[in-house]
């Protein structure tokens, strides 16, 4: 399992959705097939997870791009993520929190 969580998440915002862009974990001690959200929605104090198969990684910088859907138009949201391997899950990030944008 990776010893330390994703690092650096920047969260660009559409009306019902996410891009979360984040430094992969520094000893990800394998290879990183999926990534963990933890969405916290801070208007209504709801929780949910989405798990997301990685859709690009630049191996030479560790970067990793993923998508938060399924989200509420102008709702303010806290994200953590957490990477996996085949030995099992990172540490949760740091929270990075913005508004989804008006529908």
């Amino acid at each position: 399992a990776p010893d330390d969580p994703p690092t650096n998440i920047t969260l660009t915002p559409r009306s019902r959705s996410f891009t979360a862009t984040l430094n992969s974990p520094r000893k990800p001690n394998g290879i990183i097939s999926t990534y963990e959200s933890n969405i916290h929605n801070l208007d209504t104090g709801e929780n949910k997870l989405q798990n997301y198969t990685v859709l690009f990684t630049n191996t030479l910088v560790s970067i990793a791009t993923i998508n938060i859907t399924d989200l509420e138009p102008f709702t303010n949201y806290s994200i953590t993520v957490r990477a996996y391997t085949s030995g099992g899950e990172s540490p949760w990030s740091g929270a990075s929190s913005k508004p989804t944008l008006e529908a």
